[in-house]
């Protein structure tokens, strides 16, 4: 990966889907290196929801995949303590509490490549 700190994010079934190593991150299928996209910063926590990455730094969140592409952002007013995942229901604690719902047509869960809104 590199010579400096990698941190990682599993998959639901415990399987490799990214690593962060000197401001890059690596999307995996299987033990391949699919993608690796530059990021600003290191991300304090780093989620797999599906085949797309939830970042998370200080009052920022951003969920990416694997082909450099921004689904979303929130930035909040304060820094963001907590994310929790809940059927299709991102749950977010910010100083207050906050639901992002994936409103993609026929979502069975958030584990499934569609956008959250």
């Amino acid at each position: 990966m590199g010579d400096t700190f990698v941190t990682a994010a599993l998959r639901i079934d415990n399987s490799l889907g990214a690593t962060w190593c000197e401001g890059n991150v690596n999307f995996f299928r299987g033990n391949e290196v699919m993608n690796s996209i530059p990021v600003h910063g290191f991300p304090r926590r780093m989620t797999m929801l599906g085949e797309r990455l939830l970042l998370q730094d200080r009052n920022r969140l951003e969920l990416i995949d694997g082909l450099d592409q921004s689904l979303w952002v929130a930035e909040f007013s304060r820094t963001v303590s907590s994310v929790a995942v809940c059927g299709r229901n991102l749950i977010c604690a910010a100083g207050s509490l906050v639901t992002f719902r994936d409103s993609s047509p026929g979502a069975a869960s958030p584990l499934r490549s569609a956008p959250w809104r």
